[in-house]
């Protein structure tokens, strides 16, 4: 199920399902780079869970939380997914 923040705002954000978790492997940032998902992990103080991704340019580990990192986004007009799974 689809849900919309803010509609008509300029920063309109669009959250996934609760529910998703990304899946370990290859994704790519709307932006134009390319990361891998490790692992997903709890965050000690608050439980949230956490993915752990690494970029594919500079080697760099990053941590994000789920929903953010699942979450659509309007970026140039569109609504676009952040991160989206790279198949084959």
């Amino acid at each position: 199920m689809w849900s919309a923040c803010h509609a008509g705002a300029a920063r309109r954000r669009y959250r996934r399902s609760s529910h998703a978790s990304p899946a370990v492997g290859r994704y790519r940032h709307f932006k134009g780079g390319y990361y891998q998902v490790l692992t997903l992990a709890l965050h000690t103080e608050t439980g949230e869970q956490l993915v752990i991704y690494q970029s594919e340019q500079d080697g760099v580990v990053y941590a994000r939380p789920v929903a953010m990192f699942m979450e659509w986004i309007e970026h140039q007009g569109d609504v676009v997914s952040r991160f989206t799974p790279v198949v084959g």
